[in-house]
């Protein structure tokens, strides 16, 4: 073997020595990333970002319609508390339903 054939072996051996570390830390990265703890965290923090928009969507809502929001809460409470008007919703669903159902029926045919 020539000094430049022992060269060329000891930089191959060189670049594959660099190749084998950066897989190596490639797959640790990657193995952190996937850990089941770290998912876990990571959906729990998207979870939490999500509730956090909702709940601040609501508040500007309420806070642009009170008294919408007013008339929903005495409705809710109305439907849960008094029987009447529990019926009168469930009618309503009812009816809804069935117009849902046949909303072809009304369509104007051209």
């Amino acid at each position: 073997m020539s000094a430049s054939d022992t060269r060329r072996l000891a930089e191959a051996r060189a670049r594959a020595d660099i190749a084998r570390r950066r897989f190596a830390s490639a797959l640790q990265s990657t193995r952190r990333r996937i850990a089941p703890q770290r998912l876990k965290e990571d959906a729990l923090v998207a979870v939490n970002d999500k509730v956090d928009e909702t709940k601040q969507t609501v508040r500007q809502t309420v806070r642009r319609h009170p008294l919408l929001t007013v008339s929903a809460v005495v409705g809710g409470v109305a439907i849960l508390v008094w029987s009447p008007a529990r019926h009168l919703a469930l009618i309503g669903a009812r009816a809804s339903q069935i117009i849902w159902m046949n909303r072809a029926l009304w369509r104007t045919r051209k």
